[in-house]
């Protein structure tokens, strides 16, 4: 819900010896990528060996990438207070999430140009602490999760065609790194921001599904993306089973299946902007706020995203908005807007730190039964890049109405610690 830079166990390894090339000159202008969903983009894909904290593994690291092969992760912790109003106060909460990721390269590993392969491990622990502090509808921090757990996260094969005009992907994917991902809230932590409140049973974190996507490219700055995602958590296949999925209780049998249209463009004095419209619809039974059933819902949303302001790649302002809906009968939000504004640079000294701004405002559906019509989250942040892949970020949030006025009015703290590895 959405403007500034965009964002993207144990492991028994098999080693050859692979010389190791001498190491690349440090280059100052690589700035760090902010990512449009929670999951951090992989530095390994970048070349950004620099901007980690684990570096070029002594040359090792690029070997191997100019082999096809390369190996990415992040660790993200965060420590929450609420000072005020909400479930409880006085005592914090601590959760973190670990994903260690590598990717194959199917031109340089078996002459199939344009092929990838790609594997994501996570694991995640800690409280949910939107239910032990906060109790909003829409969350305010975008790695709780419940229960703990570790699993095969993302596990999918990709492949461009006709000159990258068409793009297929098949596999266990988070569906939020495609669809309604803007590329300028990826530093925001209320989830909605990242993904429209009205997504209702759209498969990302921390529950991803099988699922495949097509990318159609008819224009350069033109993207139209058409996915299935297979949502039947009552029926886990056998690789659900085998791989770990996390397995929540509350998703219907059905297909869940959606497509966004994307326009990149730039205003005349060169101003990126993106804007973009998706819609969506589950197949099969699913249940209604008045405990009955019905056969499916319909839901859409619409973004845009420009940069109005930049001196240079290390100064900008940009804003972001979002609007969704979905079907009442089936969602305690059935209509919700974010909106913000994202800095970066605008301290002096301070070229690659991030400052954000956002508000998220949820309708509830009347059927829901809550004391009040609507729940707003007003978010800010300022995230501290310490270089390396290393950043802490504060983020304040005050929320009225959380869980559409279950709870009293609350303002929360958190503290964000996050390496790239």
């Amino acid at each position: 819900m959405h403007c500034a830079a965009p964002p993207e166990n144990r492991a028994t390894a098999v080693v050859t010896w692979i010389s190791p090339p001498p190491p690349a000159p440090a280059n100052p202008a690589l700035r760090p990528i902010i990512s449009a969903s929670q999951t951090p983009v992989n530095p390994a894909t970048t070349g950004q060996y620099d901007e980690t904290v684990t570096g070029g593994w002594y040359g090792y690291r690029p070997a191997f990438g100019n082999r096809g092969i390369t190996f990415g992760g992040s660790l993200i912790q965060d420590d929450s207070w609420n000072f005020s109003g909400g479930v409880s106060t006085g005592y914090f909460i601590y959760r973190a999430r670990l994903d260690l990721n590598i990717s194959f390269d199917t031109d340089r590993l078996f002459q199939l140009p344009g092929g990838q392969i790609y594997c994501d491990l996570m694991s995640i622990w800690g409280q949910d602490a939107n239910t032990s502090l906060l109790g909003s509808l829409q969350g305010f921090d975008n790695i709780d999760a419940a229960p703990s757990v570790t699993e095969v996260y993302e596990l999918y094969y990709r492949q461009k065609l006709w000159r990258d005009s068409l793009e297929l992907k098949i596999g266990r994917m988070d569906a939020n790194n495609i669809f309604d991902a803007q590329p300028y809230t990826g530093s925001f932590l209320i989830p909605s921001t990242t993904n429209a409140a009205t997504d209702y049973l759209l498969p990302t974190f921390p529950s991803t599904v099988p699922g495949a996507v097509a990318y159609l490219r008819p224009l350069k700055d033109t993207t139209l993306k058409l996915g299935a995602f297979y949502t039947d958590r009552f029926h886990p296949t056998t690789l659900d089973q085998f791989l770990n999925t996390l397995e929540p209780s509350n998703q219907p049998a059905g297909t869940f299946v959606i497509g966004e249209l994307d326009q990149q463009y730039r205003l005349e004095a060169g101003l990126p902007g993106e804007a973009g419209f998706g819609i969506f619809y589950h197949l099969g039974q699913v249940h209604r706020l008045d405990a009955g059933i019905q056969n499916g819902f319909i839901g859409g949303y619409g973004f845009i995203d420009q940069t109005f302001w930049q001196l240079s790649d290390h100064k900008s302002l940009a804003c972001f908005a979002t609007l969704s809906a979905v079907d009442p009968r089936v969602s305690p939000i059935d209509y919700a807007s974010s909106d913000g504004l994202l800095g970066t640079g605008l301290l002096p000294g301070r070229p690659d730190d991030p400052i954000g701004l956002a508000a998220d405002w949820a309708h509830v559906s009347a059927r829901a039964g809550l004391p009040q019509p609507w729940e707003l989250g007003l978010e800010s942040f300022y995230q501290f890049n310490l270089g390396h892949g290393i950043s802490l970020q504060p983020d304040l949030q005050y929320w009225i109405h959380p869980g559409g006025g279950a709870y009293p009015d609350a303002l929360v703290a958190t503290v964000r610690l996050s390496l790239t590895f």
